[in-house]
């Protein structure tokens, strides 16, 4: 500006055309985004000073069960009696589960941080099995050009359901991940040939706080994936392997190769 104040603007520039093509004019409109990019700033550095401060406090607060822990331990040393050992048995157990919750808001905190931007489904599949020790297992992205608008986090959810398949698929010998396009969008299936999921365990699946590790893993990667409007189910059959499936709706993935989104 000429009092050397610096403003942002978006402007749409539309042409129009004669019958046979030709180009007769041009409609150019211009809006002032300052205010909302300036909000949007302010948003951010809201957002870094509460994750430093979370990140402070969960220190905190695990230096102090740490203490406590070895208090315990100390306890525990000193008496025999039945009653007392099973109150300090609770009282770890309390102190495991806090662990759990800290470890959860540690995950939990960078949902949300970064703006949601265009990622190929091959490289996010490659990039969370490069995090993990997949042995034997054969690993197939399928859908080469295909790219999902989504939170960057989405690699985690990913990385979690390979995990799982490495940790409890029983027996998994490969893992496909791959599109099936339709009317209503893109559907990313992602399947095992592992042991499936039992059918009294599906309705729990994606609640927090349950599993066999921390309990947050498909709770986390729903909410990482419903940023952007990405829904996740599972379809599989118990004894047949998992199926997951991430619906796309359109909009929010494209491909590459086609020079357009759908």
């Amino acid at each position: 500006m000429p009092d050397g104040r610096i403003r942002w603007q978006q402007w749409t520039h539309t042409a129009f055309f004669d019958e046979d093509g030709a180009v007769v004019e041009y409609q150019s409109v211009g809006r002032d985004t300052s205010d909302a990019r300036m909000a949007e700033e302010a948003l951010l550095l809201a957002n870094r000073k509460l994750s430093l401060l979370s990140d402070v406090t969960r220190h905190d607060i695990l230096n102090r069960l740490n203490a406590l822990t070895g208090y315990l331990d100390l306890s525990r040393e000193r008496t025999a009696d039945p009653e007392l050992q099973e109150y300090y048995r609770k009282e770890e157990e309390a102190v495991r589960d806090i662990r759990r919750y800290m470890a959860f808001t540690g995950e939990y905190r960078d949902v949300g941080m970064a703006s949601p931007a265009w990622q190929e489904v091959t490289r996010i599949v490659r990039d969370a099995a490069a995090g993990l020790d997949t042995g034997d297992v054969a690993i197939e992205a399928g859908g080469a050009g295909l790219e999902v608008y989504a939170d960057p986090l989405i690699v985690r959810v990913f990385a979690n359901l390979i995990d799982n398949s490495l940790r409890h698929g029983g027996g998994v010998t490969w893992i496909r991940v791959y599109p099936e396009e339709s009317d209503q969008g893109v559907t990313i299936v992602y399947e095992d040939d592992g042991t499936g999921i039992p059918h009294a365990e599906k309705g729990r699946l994606f609640e927090r706080g349950f599993g066999r590790q921390t309990g947050f893993g498909l709770f986390l990667a729903r909410e990482i994936l419903s940023i952007t409007g990405l829904s996740l189910r599972e379809t599989g059959e118990p004894g047949k392997g998992v199926r997951f499936e991430i619906d796309v709706p359109p909009g929010f993935y494209r491909f590459s190769g086609r020079g357009r989104a759908p």
